[in-house]
Parts: structure tokens; C-alpha cells; sequence
């Protein structure tokens, strides 16, 4: 079984296996409704009232949160697991409803619907829909989409991401909201949040809005990919760039500790710096490669990109096997750490370029 998809779980994926390679793929072109009826993510949730117990075995209400409960399988049967603990205003939404509203924004066929699917035993559900792909550069092929994701454990609102693929790698970065009078600004992600708050069927208008939203949102970042593959960067300060990333999210050697008289601390600084040499070899070959395949140039995109293939695809992922790394990095680049580290990185080579 993959990383973070359990027992109950289904991913349905539309002609090709999309970013994260899991499930069965389908020829038919099928509305998010279609899709999660097909692959069983029709299930309901309820929610529960919660107890606790003191030490003489009475039961207590608390009243300030409830439990979200799925309450049935995939094939109907009653099941009663525990996704989460909430506040108790917290509203559901139901993964029909999500279909429905993902629907609405595929109505004006700017997108249609790629995947569908749950992790972790149906605590987050997502349906993906795909736009009209673009080139940068001339060579450099991305796909755009829109990422409609919602967490029943209350660790996530509801999200509509704009996001895009590049063919040649699969680095997944989830769109920015640039600044034009000033690319240099940092970024801010284009996510619209939608808080467990009502119904979603009385927010179909805010989806036509997410849909306008998401063409105007990717116009600017082509014209922001298009600006950095147009401009120049020198080997030395992406190599800066890089060794500014990795001191962020990894130890690294101190010129104090590799000169330290201490045996052991002297010891750990050596193979920090050992391991960034690694990190840095394969930060620069992946970029040789894409040169060789795409011949971009000596660019920010493409300085840019083969750091973000470095942290989504060549540093380690946790794991307790080679398959189940893969899932835990491939669920990351979407949904987790990776994503936001893909996002810093951006801001820093923007801040340079």
C-alpha cells in the first residue's frame, strides 16, 4: 500500500497518470461528479458528539468540539472511522458537494476534469482539472491546473490552487500572485480559501469567480516565467541561491565547527559539508540535464527549476521502503512541506534576478 493511501481510500486519474502516478486510468472524459461516483468517493460524514470520561467512568459532553466520522465504505457498507476533531461550528462538506463545485468551475471547458482521489483514509479529498498547456522559453513545456482540495480532519479549509506541471520533470509549483510593477516583491500564493462555514452549493457564484480568478492568475504567471527565462543569471549567484535554500532547511558546515578542535564536532561539520556537496552535484546536474534536453540557457527559470527538482524529486523523502518515499515526496510537492519550500525558492530567485 503507497504512503498516506490506506485501506479505503480511491484514485481515480483521466487518460495519463497525472502528478502523482497513483490509481486507474480512464479514457472517458467524466465530470468531477461522474469521477467520484465512478471511484467510490460518494461516501458521507457525519459528525458526532463528543464525551469525556473522568475517573469514576461518568461521562462528560464537550460541547466545543464534535468528531467527523465517515460512516461508510466505498461499496456502501457501515464503517464508523474517526477523521478528525473540530470546533463544533465547523460545517461539512460533503465530497459530493466538493464534485459539485469543482463541476461548476469546469462548466466554461476552461478546465476539464484529470483525477480525483482521497489520502489517508479519506481525511483529504481533491479533484484536479487541467487547462491548455504553454511553453517557455519555446521548449519548455508546463500544464496548468486547478487543484480543488478539502481536509475533513480540520487541518484544511477548503482550497481552490492554481498550479503547474512542467512536462519535462514534473516539478510542481502552485501559482503566485506577482507583483507587475515590481516582480521582485515577494510572492503570495494565488490559493483561494474557503472556511467550513455554510454550504458549499451557496458558493457557486465564488466558483465562476475562482474560474476568472485562475485565467487571470495564470496570464501573470506565464508572463512571469516568460520575464525570467529572458533574463540571465550567473553559475556563481544560483549557486548562492542554493546554498542559501539549503542552510534553510538543512544543517550545514560552519567555518567555526569545521575548524573546531573538538573531535566530535569537527566530525559532524565534515559530514555536513560532505552532504551539501552531494546536494549542490545534484542540484547542477539535474540543471546540465534540462539544458541538454531543453538548452534554456544560463536563466533564473532555468537555475529556478533545477532547484526546484532538487528539493521535489532528488533529496530524500521519509519512508520505510523505496515505494512508500516516493508517495510520501509525491504528496509533498502538492500538499506539504514541499510545496512551501518550492514557493520560498521562487521568492529567492526572484529576489536576485
Amino acid at each position: 500500500m503507497a504512503a498516506e493511501i490506506e485501506a479505503h481510500d480511491r484514485v481515480g486519474l483521466r487518460g495519463e497518470q497525472a502528478w502523482h502516478g497513483l490509481g486507474v486510468v480512464i479514457q472517458d472524459d467524466l465530470t468531477a461528479i461522474e469521477s467520484a461516483k465512478r471511484f467510490g468517493l460518494l461516501w458521507p460524514v457525519d459528525q458526532f458528539p463528543l464525551f469525556a470520561q473522568d475517573p469514576f467512568g461518568e461521562y462528560i459532553p464537550v460541547d466545543s468540539h464534535v468528531a467527523n466520522m465517515r460512516v461508510a465504505d466505498n461499496d456502501g457498507r457501515e464503517i464508523r472511522e474517526l477523521l478528525g476533531i473540530v470546533g463544533a461550528d465547523y460545517k461539512v462538506c460533503q465530497n459530493r458537494e466538493l464534485a459539485e463545485f469543482t463541476d461548476a468551475l469546469a462548466q466554461t471547458r476552461k478546465v476539464v476534469i484529470e483525477s480525483c482521489g482521497s489520502i489517508r483514509g479519506g481525511k483529504r479529498v481533491w479533484f484536479l482539472a487541467k487547462g491548455d498547456g504553454f511553453m517557455v522559453g519555446g521548449t519548455d513545456a508546463v500544464l496548468p491546473y486547478v487543484l480543488v482540495s478539502n481536509g475533513h480532519d480540520g487541518s484544511q479549509a477548503i482550497r481552490v490552487t492554481p498550479t503547474t506541471v512542467r512536462v519535462v520533470c514534473s516539478n510542481t509549483l502552485h501559482m503566485v500572485l506577482p507583483n507587475s510593477d515590481d516582480w521582485q516583491t515577494r510572492p503570495e500564493s494565488a490559493a483561494i480559501v474557503i472556511r467550513h462555514s455554510g454550504k458549499i452549493l451557496d458558493k457557486l457564484e465564488q466558483a465562476k469567480k475562482a474560474l476568472e480568478y485562475y485565467g487571470a492568475t495564470l496570464a501573470r504567471n506565464v508572463e512571469l516565467f516568460q520575464l525570467l527565462q529572458s533574463k540571465r543569471m550567473e553559475r556563481d549567484t544560483a549557486m548562492s541561491v542554493f546554498a542559501e535554500t539549503y542552510a534553510t532547511y538543512w544543517e550545514a558546515a560552519t567555518p567555526d565547527d569545521l575548524a573546531s578542535g573538538d573531535a566530535a564536532t569537527k566530525r559532524n561539520a565534515e559530514n555536513r559539508q560532505t552532504r551539501m556537496r552531494k546536494a549542490a552535484d545534484l542540484f547542477l546536474a539535474r540543471y546540465e540535464v534540462e539544458q541538454a534536453e531543453l538548452g534554456l540557457g544560463e536563466t533564473p527559470w532555468a537555475y529556478f527549476n533545477a532547484l526546484t527538482g532538487f528539493l521535489q524529486h532528488d533529496k530524500g523523502a521519509r519512508g520505510v521502503d523505496d515505494a512508500k518515499r516516493v508517495e510520501a515526496r509525491r504528496e509533498s510537492n502538492l500538499f506539504g512541506l514541499n510545496a512551501t519550500r518550492t514557493h520560498e525558492a521562487l521568492a529567492a530567485i526572484l529576489a536576485v534576478a
